[in-house]
C-alpha cells in the first residue's frame, strides 16, 4: 500500500467522509506533495535537505525544543506554528510528542495523518471543522478544501483552486473503496482522535494502545546501505544513509559535517566512535556499528 493510500485510509477510518478526506489530501498535496519527510522550501526530487532534517531530529542532533521553535514547516501539513499563548509551545511540539509516543518513525505518513486527526479532535478551534468533515458530501468538495485551507492550514497564500484541483486529481488516482491498512502493521487500530489523544496535558499525547514495536531500530531502514541487511557503509559513499550516519555520530559526541558525503572527516568520526565502543575500528558502518549507534 502506498503512503497516499495509507493516508486516505487513516482519514476515512477516523470518521471523515470521502469528500472530507480528499479535501484534506488536496491541501496536503500543495503543502508537501503528500511527502511526510518534506522540510519547508525543499521540493527537490532527491529531497536531501529534508532527509537530513529528519535524520537530525531522529538522532537527537536537533532536540525537541529546537524542533518546536525553529519555525520550519515540516511534514504532510507543513506544521510550523509556534507561540507562547498559555505557555504552550505550539503545533510542532505537539507533533514531536505525538511522534515519540506513537512508536513510529518521524516521517511515517500514517503517524502524521493520525496526528492531524488528533489535532482536529482535541483542539477547540477545529471543533466546527471536524464536525463538518464528518458530514460533508460530494457537492461540498470545494468548500471543504476552502475551509481546511483557511481554518487548519492557514497558509500565507490561499491558493484554493490549486488545492481543489489536487483533490480532484487524487480522487481519480485513489482506490476510494479501500480504507484497510496492512494487517500486522500496528497502525490499523485506534486511528480515531479519541483513542490516541492525551488525557491531561495537551502537549503530551498518549501513545496508541498497542503500538508496533520493531525488533530492529527504525533507523536505518532495513535494506538501506549500512543497515542490518547490508555489509556496510564506507568511504566514498553518498546519500541519505550517510546523512543519518553523520547525524548519529554527531549526537554521540563524534561530530562531523552532515553533508551526505562519506569522506575522511566522517571516517575519522566513525573510527573514534568504534574505538570508544570497543568495536573493530575499520571505518565501515556495518551492523555492529549501527546497533551501537542506536541501541543505547
Amino acid at each position: 500500500m502506498t503512503d497516499i493510500q495509507s493516508i486516505y485510509a487513516v482519514l476515512r477510518q477516523s470518521g471523515m467522509t470521502e469528500t472530507g478526506a480528499l479535501a484534506m489530501m488536496g491541501n496536503w498535496m500543495k503543502e508537501s506533495l503528500l511527502d511526510p519527510f518534506r522540510k519547508q522550501g525543499d521540493l527537490t526530487a532527491a529531497a536531501l535537505p529534508s532527509h537530513q532534517y529528519v535524520a537530525q531530529v531522529t538522532s537527537g542532533a536537533i532536540q525537541k525544543m529546537a524542533f518546536a521553535r525553529d519555525q520550519i514547516g515540516f511534514g504532510l501539513a507543513q506544521w510550523t506554528f509556534w507561540d507562547f499563548v498559555g505557555n504552550r509551545e505550539g503545533r510542532k511540539l505537539d507533533l514531536y510528542n505525538y511522534w515519540k509516543a506513537s512508536g513510529m518513525p518521524l516521517d511515517s505518513a500514517v503517524m502524521q495523518a493520525r496526528f492531524a486527526i488528533w489535532e482536529l479532535t482535541h483542539k477547540g478551534q477545529y471543533k466546527s471543522l471536524w464536525s463538518y468533515l464528518q458530514t460533508v458530501g460530494p457537492d461540498g468538495l470545494k468548500n471543504a478544501v476552502d475551509r481546511i485551507c483557511r481554518e487548519y492550514e492557514q497558509p500565507a497564500y490561499n491558493n484554493i483552486q490549486e488545492r481543489y484541483d489536487a483533490a480532484v486529481e487524487l480522487a481519480a488516482r485513489l482506490d476510494l473503496n479501500s480504507t484497510d491498512l496492512p494487517q500486522g502493521s500496528g497502525i490499523a487500530e485506534n486511528v480515531s482522535g479519541s483513542d490516541t489523544g492525551p488525557s491531561g496535558d495537551p502537549a503530551q499525547p498518549a501513545a496508541p494502545k498497542e503500538p508496533d514495536k520493531p525488533t530492529t531500530p527504525f533507523w536505518p531502514p532495513r535494506g538501506a546501505k549500512g543497515g542490518p541487511d547490508d555489509p556496510g557503509l564506507c568511504q566514498g559513499m553518498v546519500g541519505c544513509d550517510v546523512v543519518l550516519l553523520q547525524a548519529a555520530l554527531t549526537c554521540r559526541g563524534h561530530g562531523c559535517a552532515t553533508d551526505g558525503i562519506f569522506g575522511r572527516e566522517t571516517g575519522e568520526a566513525l573510527e573514534g566512535f568504534q574505538h570508544a565502543e570497543g568495536l573493530a575500528a575499520d571505518r565501515i558502518a556495518g551492523k555492529n556499528s549501527w546497533k551501537a549507534l542506536f541501541d543505547y
